[in-house]
């Protein structure tokens, strides 16, 4: 546990900036002339499995440090929340305020054949469950996906934490999850319930089912890093659960079972357990810790930086009808993306998510106080 503690501000912080890196690449990508060769357009799509790796390093944080606090906090349940509401609810309502205000309430494409923003669907992102309805799940805040997944997940720590105390049971819960995904798939692809057809598509890899997994992996990278190698257990059985699925797959050239999201979240897993064994400087360097320390404002601010970018024609900086050039206009697309999303995010960070914050730290530890004086009363 020491050694958990000990790497999480630096291996971890360095994973979210490599996520966050990874979203900038494929948004980048889409906008500007994009005509590239196919590995660098490879690269450039993959660039979105960014919010798996934020969905894996979330999930083993949370366990930590709600497993550091567990048993020494009375309210523990009421504090956990409280600090996640403080983390993530200033941002996101700035982004509420703001992208409604730069896009409107008119017809996107994120709104499939709806043609404005409902009062339900501003009351759903308020309020973060969001993730019901796929005109609601990012039509307000671009990427607000990711958060109602992530609030859908805050939801369910509380239970899984009690129930989830050693490797065995964590692997077990992700085959679990991978079979819950693989029924409300298999249900839902031949059922839509809107005419929609891409926003129908769109949600099925959104909604919080198809990421349970991830999460999954996150809390399997707990139990490796928390527990000693000579103490890990995982059950023949569970073991040959996993073998089955795989060969499943593997033998039917199928991606149903793992599909690339969750076969980079099982890669993560690997990377993250190997980061906090010896944190290679090419990964974990003071570069990365500072881009994960800001990644969430990264994640809701480079939105609006690309719309500005756009706005002003300063995405394309050569011509590109010459060859190579659009790869030269990426480069410098992405360099301005990355630098005014930087320099904005450091003001967020430390003007709203540093301040509200500790807001909610001094909640908790208010209430915890309280608490004890009247225990000591009594």
């Amino acid at each position: 546990m020491d050694k958990a503690k000990e790497n999480k501000i630096g291996f971890i912080d360095s994973l979210r900036g490599i996520a966050i890196i990874g979203v900038l690449i494929i948004h980048c990508g889409q906008v500007g002339t994009n005509n590239y060769p196919n590995f660098f357009q490879s690269i450039i799509l993959n660039g979105a499995i960014g919010v798996q790796l934020f969905f894996v390093a979330s999930a083993f944080t949370i366990f930590l440090t709600y497993s550091d606090r567990y048993g020494k906090e009375v309210n523990l349940i009421t504090n956990f929340f409280t600090r996640r509401f403080f983390r993530i609810a200033p941002m996101y309502y700035l982004g509420v305020i703001y992208f409604l205000w730069q896009d409107g309430f008119g017809a996107r494409y994120w709104l499939g054949d709806a043609s404005t923003i409902s009062t339900w669907n501003v009351l759903a992102n308020v309020l973060f469950f969001h993730s019901i309805s796929p005109y609601w799940i990012t039509s307000v805040v671009p990427g607000g996906w990711s958060v109602a997944v992530e609030v859908f997940f805050y939801c369910l720590v509380p239970f899984l934490f009690l129930r989830i105390r050693n490797l065995n049971q964590a692997v077990t819960v992700f085959l679990i999850t991978i079979g819950l995904r693989m029924i409300f798939q298999s249900l839902l692809i031949h059922n839509p319930l809107i005419t929609s057809e891409h926003l129908w598509k769109e949600y099925l890899f959104f909604y919080p089912i198809n990421q349970l997994p991830v999460f999954a992996c996150g809390i399997i990278l707990y139990f490796l890093i928390k527990t000693r190698p000579a103490e890990w257990r995982v059950e023949p059985i569970v073991v040959f659960v996993f073998c089955l699925l795989l060969l499943t797959q593997l033998l039917t050239d199928t991606a149903f079972i793992f599909p690339l999201h969750i076969q980079f979240a099982m890669a993560f897993v690997l990377l993250g357990y190997t980061l906090s064994r010896k944190e290679f400087f090419l990964l974990v360097n003071p570069v990365t810790v500072y881009i994960g320390k800001i990644s969430y404002s990264m994640y809701l601010v480079h939105f609006a930086i690309l719309y500005w970018l756009t706005r002003f024609n300063y995405v394309d900086f050569a011509p590109s009808d010459i060859p190579y050039f659009n790869g030269v206009n990426y480069l410098l697309r992405f360099s301005c993306l990355a630098s005014l999303t930087i320099l904005t995010s450091t003001c967020t960070y430390y003007l709203i998510e540093v301040p509200f914050q500790n807001i909610g730290k001094s909640i908790v530890r208010r209430r915890e106080i309280q608490h004890h004086k009247v225990l000591g009363l009594a």
